[in-house]
């Protein structure tokens, strides 16, 4: 499966919501075609008021919301039937911050 159209579509949902985000783990790998079945994103300055930046994603998506790990308030399951996709979104543990974080990104042309 080419992740190069969803990952597109997301980007471009981000973009329109202006939600900063930084792809990780299986989305990373998806750029370098590994098959995965989630793609991450984490806003670097994760806040409460990233949540109505979400939501605004999810409608550019046409895709619902939901906390699946009540436990965990940073983590927001993104999901869509059809076409298939899901998104998970949370802050990432052990960053120190959004600079740090943005430092070692590098940019990827999809």
């Amino acid at each position: 499966m080419d992740a190069a159209p969803a990952l597109v579509e997301i980007a471009d949902a981000l973009a329109s919501a202006k939600l900063e985000a930084i792809l990780i783990g299986n989305g990373r790998a998806a750029l370098h075609g590994a098959p995965v079945t989630t793609v991450d994103f984490a806003p670097p300055n994760f806040e409460r008021r990233s949540q109505a930046k979400i939501r605004q994603v999810a409608a550019n998506l046409h895709a619902d919301v939901s906390r699946p790990f009540r436990s965990l308030s940073s983590v927001y399951r993104l999901r869509r039937q059809n076409p298939e996709l899901q998104v998970l979104t949370s802050s990432i543990h052990g960053a120190k911050s959004s600079n740090s974080l943005r430092s070692r990104c590098t940019r990827a042309q999809v």
